[in-house]
């Protein structure tokens, strides 16, 4: 099987105004970083983190390990308060599942979306619910057309949610089929479906209201990747960008660039995509290999926070680096963890203040401990 299957990432992005009383020079000027000093109630790796409308963060699903040492999917949420750095146990969902999706709705709830249960074959769901922080419960939506984990959700103007791609249900099966949910009736409708299957992907919301796919794989083939596509919500449909990226880039995400441009980051670097124009750089090759680590905006650029390297899987990295926008390249960030890990989540709570939540250290257990990084 392709070595990328094994790098499953949740990279949900978190921005937070946290007032911390331990400051930790790391050297290399004036960032600080250091441990929050409270900790997630049970310890959590490939969770998914939602900033709610009134600035608390959403923490749900993930999997941790049972006292056996299995490990074993979570249906349990907490919710984190970025005024006291606490985290509290909440509502849980009806099914466990991590490589999920959880998208911020106008009204304020939250649409979580498929994802797997973590048992046997990593097999996918077709259940989603809706997370309501007024009575801190879910309850009950219309189901996905199309089981799936590791696809995206992306919130479009008029309120309705673009779900594309992921794995289905059975090994090595990955769908181009598209669906919209609706908030209003609450119901999935099948869209027009991408050009070619892929999971593992990013999307992102342009300026013009259609949403731009790019990245993934398909497990039967990589040469395809390196298109990319359109989505027009008038028209229902796709218009095909053909081999617009200069390299295939797997566990993508889309982050916003002080320029306005988006860089589009995998665990090899990244490369400079303009929304306007849908143009795109040259391959950025970052400094380390970074499976499962988690990227944020960053003044300047982006920040990739910890993960690891597959050559030497026994070791997660506790440092991270920095891309220069400016510079084109990628400089050693100055922070150090108080512990490495990867399957983490990361976000960044107001423009210099990021928070990192859970994922695996070292030693291959989750970990509850939460963690800041502040320039």
């Amino acid at each position: 099987m392709n070595i990328h299957k094994r790098w499953r990432v949740c990279i949900p992005l978190l921005i937070v105004c946290l007032g911390f009383s331990i400051l930790i020079n790391c050297g290399g000027g004036s960032r600080t970083n250091g441990p929050l000093g409270h900790s997630l109630k049970i310890p959590r790796i490939f969770p998914s983190a939602t900033r709610l409308k009134d600035g608390r963060i959403l923490v749900v699903g993930g999997a941790t390990n049972t006292s056996g040492g299995v490990s074993t999917c979570l249906s349990s949420v907490e919710i984190v308060d970025p005024g006291t750095g606490s985290a509290f146990l909440t509502g849980s969902m009806a099914q466990p599942r991590k490589w999920h999706t959880a998208t911020l709705l106008p009204d304020g709830r939250v649409l979580v979306t498929g994802g797997s249960p973590g048992t046997g074959n990593p097999i996918a769901l077709d259940g989603a619910e809706l997370f309501d922080p007024a009575t801190g419960r879910f309850q009950p939506t219309g189901s996905l057309n199309f089981p799936r984990h590791s696809h995206t959700a992306t919130l479009m103007k008029d309120g309705r949610v673009l779900i594309t791609g992921g794995d289905g249900p059975t090994p090595d099966q990955v769908w181009s089929a598209t669906e919209i949910y609706d908030p209003g009736t609450g119901l999935f409708q099948i869209a027009s479906g991408m050009t070619q299957p892929r999971t593992e992907h990013a999307a992102c919301l342009l300026a013009s209201g259609e949403v731009l796919v790019a990245g993934g794989i398909d497990w039967s083939t990589t040469a395809s990747m390196l298109d990319v596509e359109v989505y027009d919500p008038v028209s229902g449909k796709y218009r095909l960008l053909s081999k617009l990226l200069p390299n295939y880039m797997v566990l993508a995400s889309f982050l916003d660039l002080p320029s306005g441009k988006v860089f589009l980051a995998d665990a090899f670097g990244g490369v400079v995509l303009d929304p306007v124009t849908l143009t795109c750089g040259p391959l950025v090759p970052a400094l380390e290999t970074r499976s499962y680590s988690a990227w944020v905006p960053w003044p300047g650029g982006a920040l990739v926070i910890g993960g690891y390297n597959p050559a030497n899987p026994g070791a997660c990295y506790a440092n991270g680096e920095h891309f220069v926008e400016m510079e084109n390249r990628f400089k050693p960030a100055t922070f150090r963890l108080s512990h490495p890990r990867m399957g983490h989540v990361a976000m960044n709570l107001d423009d210099v203040t990021v928070l990192v939540i859970g994922g695996n250290g070292s030693d291959g257990l989750p970990l509850s401990e939460m963690e800041w990084i502040k320039p």
